[in-house]
C-alpha cells in the first residue's frame, strides 16, 4: 500500500505538466526500488540461502526487502529515465522523492506493527514489548520521524528554487537520523541470545559490515554523493577567470 502511494503521489506532483513527467519515473522508481530492495537484502543481509536455492531466492520477495537497497534501485531507475528521455534528473527525482516521503510514514508504521526492526533493550517511554522484554522499536522511531520529514520535503517542493531540492532535503534530513538510529539496533550477544530463544527472528537482525550496518554505510555514501554533487555544481557555476 505504501509503495503504491509513493507511485501515485509522484504522478500527482506533475501538476500542469504531461502525466509522463510524474507517472513514468514514479513507476520506474517503484520497479527499480523493489528489485534493489530485494537484491540488497539477499546479497548483504541473508546471503546464505542464495547458495542453496539461488533461483528461488532471487525471484521470491519472501527473503526480505532492504530500504537502503530500495533507495539505491529507485535512484538508478530515475537516473535511467532521465538519461533515456533527456529530462532533468533533479526534476524527476523531486517528484518521486515527494511521493516516497508521503509513503514513508505508512511504510514505517507497518514495520512498527510487525515489530520487525528490533532494537537493544530499553526501559524508555517509547520502548515496545517483545517476547523477551522491552526493547527499542526502530520502526516506531522512523514512523515518528517520517512525519516531519514529509513536511520538510513538501516545503522544499513548493519553494524549490532549483531542481533536486526535494532530493537534497530528504537526504540531509533522513540520512543522519537513520545513521544514528541504527546504533540502537539489536546486535552482538543480545541478538544471538534472542534469536536462540525464539524471541527475535534471525532475519530481523541486521548484520554489521565493520562496525556499521549496510544502511549506515549507505547513509554515509548518500551524504558524500550529495556533497560532491553540490561542490561540482558550485565549481561549474563559477565564471572562468582570465
Amino acid at each position: 500500500v505504501a509503495i503504491g502511494l509513493a507511485t501515485c503521489a509522484g504522478a500527482a506532483c506533475a501538476r500542469g505538466e504531461r502525466l509522463a513527467a510524474g507517472l513514468v519515473p514514479a513507476a520506474m522508481a517503484l520497479l527499480g526500488g523493489l528489485v534493489g530492495a530485494h537484491l540488497v537484502a539477499v546479497l548483504f543481509y541473508s546471503p546464505q540461502p542464495l547458495g542453496e536455492r539461488p533461483l528461488v531466492v532471487l525471484f521470491s520477495l519472501s527473503y526480505g526487502l532492504s530500504s537502503a537497497g530500495g533507495f539505491l534501485g529507485g535512484f538508478l531507475a530515475v537516473l535511467a529515465f532521465a538519461r533515456l528521455t533527456r529530462r532533468p534528473f533533479g526534476a524527476s527525482a523531486d517528484r518521486v522523492m515527494l511521493g516516497v516521503a508521503a509513503a514513508w510514514p505508512l511504510a514505517r508504521l507497518g514495520c512498527f506493527l510487525a515489530h520487525d526492526h528490533p532494537g537493544a533493550r530499553s526501559d524508555g517511554p517509547l520502548a515496545c514489548v517483545y517476547p523477551d522484554g522491552m526493547r527499542h522499536d526502530l520502526g516506531l522511531y522512523e514512523a515518528l520521524l517520517a512525519l516531519p520529514l514529509l513536511v520538510l520535503c513538501w516545503r522544499a517542493f513548493v519553494r524549490r528554487a532549483r531542481d533536486g531540492a526535494v532530493l537534497a532535503t530528504f537526504v540531509l534530513a533522513y540520512a543522519p537520523a537513520r545513521f544514528l538510529l541504527d546504533f540502537l539496533r539489536i546486535d552482538g550477544e543480545d541478538a544471538r541470545a534472542a534469536v536462540a530463544a525464539g524471541a527475535i527472528a534471525a532475519g530481523d537482525v541486521d548484520p554489521r559490515w565493520g562496525a556499521l550496518t549496510f544502511a549506515q554505510w549507505s547513509c554515509l555514501a548518500a551524504l558524500a554523493a550529495l556533497g560532491l554533487s553540490r561542490a561540482l555544481q558550485r565549481r561549474n557555476s563559477v565564471p572562468a577567470r582570465l
